[in-house]
């Protein structure tokens, strides 16, 4: 399962540290670099987003090998 991310702030600056961070934290996660927002409404005091996922798969286990040693079951 993927999980959407969004990161806005008001600086790129604070957008690049957060973004660094959330990526040390979590190696599991793909996050963009930071861009501009382009909505024409908000010219001149656009925020700084960076998007990205989170997979939120659980891993699978590995397959057991022959090199492995069985546990032996209890005797009743």
């Amino acid at each position: 399962m993927k999980v959407k991310i969004r990161i806005q702030t008001a600086t790129r600056y604070e957008a690049e540290t957060a973004r660094k961070h959330l990526l040390r934290l979590h190696p599991g996660l793909c996050l963009n670099s930071p861009r501009e927002g382009t909505n024409p409404k908000y010219v001149g005091r656009q925020k700084w987003a960076v998007y990205g996922d989170l997979d939120l798969t659980p891993p699978i286990p590995p397959k057991r090998t022959c090199e492995e040693p069985k546990r032996r079951r209890r005797k009743k």
